[in-house]
């Protein structure tokens, strides 16, 4: 919870067994005791009169730092969250990957996996996270063990069941080293992994085949994907009634480009066929700082000029403890 007491404070994270008795973000702690009677409250350290968040950001960086020693390459995103490939570690497996999955870590065969199911029914991740996958085990018995494997599609399956294997011994490596645990997506694009990545929590990972795509994307609404931003999000709800990604599907790229351009048009439909091409870049550390607050409106200038000088202290703090030198500076206000 926040450090302002009131009403027991501003709840900003929570566990998933907090979730579970129906505590959320934002809920004041008063309010979370009465819905969860046996939850603890742990205010955040303070430092410039807000939530001091250092300790989160040094524990992500430990994470992502421990990742590019294990061979991964990790472009972070966040203070708790990166893209990470692997595609070097999982090459590395493919001669051995039958025999390798049997010393493996033991959450690994438990993988969820998106498309092993023909049939699978549309739904969004929370459907396809319980009835519309099947488990990695189920998957190493159709694929590694029947005869055809070699098949271009298989063959990317397989890279899949590697890529599988190496995020589990991450994670095993992580939770050994550090007492974290993860949650991760896998699948052959960003996009796609970190949809995966959203669908089993806590400490748990699901696997993309690329032939679930159609059932997962089928009624994914276009807010849940990277690379929909709002403005294209507004003209394809606008102009073709497209709220969801197997909806656009249904038009061709000349009618699409009629009203978004050739080039938006292609986009479009590339993923909502859950294709993307942008590579991981290796990027452990942040590419910026922040220093935000939230609060009521004002007029008060000598309240605003209070903030920016809060701000400023913040961020000098923390590039004084920085080797790289920051190039711009942005202010933004609502």
């Amino acid at each position: 919870v926040q450090y302002n007491k009131w009403q027991g404070g501003g709840i900003i994270a929570l566990s998933y067994e907090a979730k579970a008795a129906g505590v959320s973000r934002n809920m004041r702690g008063a309010e979370a005791q009465k819905k969860c009677p046996g939850i603890k409250l742990v205010t955040v350290p303070v430092a410039h009169e807000k939530a001091d968040l250092t300790q989160y950001r040094e524990a992500g960086t430990a994470v992502f730092e421990l990742l590019s020693e294990q061979g991964a390459t990790c472009e972070r995103t966040s203070i708790d969250e990166a893209y990470v490939d692997v595609t070097t570690l999982a090459t590395a497996e493919l001669a051995t990957l039958a025999s390798a999955m049997v010393t493996a870590p033991t959450d690994v065969l438990t993988t969820h996996v998106v498309g092993l199911d023909p049939a699978m029914t549309s739904g969004w991740l929370e459907a396809a996270g319980s009835a519309n996958t099947g488990t990695l085990q189920q998957f190493l018995s159709e694929v590694l063990q029947e005869p055809g494997a070699g098949e271009a599609a298989a063959a990317d399956d397989v890279m899949l069941a590697a890529g599988a294997l190496v995020a589990a011994r991450l994670r095993h490596t992580i939770k050994a080293k550090l007492g974290y645990t993860l949650s991760a997506g896998i699948a052959h694009n960003k996009m796609l992994a970190k949809l995966a990545s959203a669908m089993h929590k806590p400490n748990l990972q699901t696997t993309v085949l690329q032939r679930g795509v159609p059932g997962l994307f089928r009624e994914l609404p276009l807010s849940k994907i990277n690379g929909m931003g709002p403005k294209i999000r507004k003209r394809l709800e606008e102009h073709f009634g497209i709220t969801e990604a197997g909806a656009a599907l249904a038009f061709s790229e000349q009618s699409l480009a009629a009203r978004l351009g050739t080039a938006e048009a292609k986009h479009v439909l590339r993923i909502c066929n859950g294709i993307a091409d942008d590579r991981v870049a290796d990027r452990p550390e942040t590419t910026n700082f922040m220093s935000a607050k939230s609060f009521s409106t004002t007029s008060d200038l000598g309240r605003v000029d209070h903030w920016i000088q809060v701000f400023a202290a913040e961020l000098v703090g923390r590039i004084q403890m920085e080797t790289r030198t920051p190039k711009n500076l942005v202010m933004v206000w609502k």
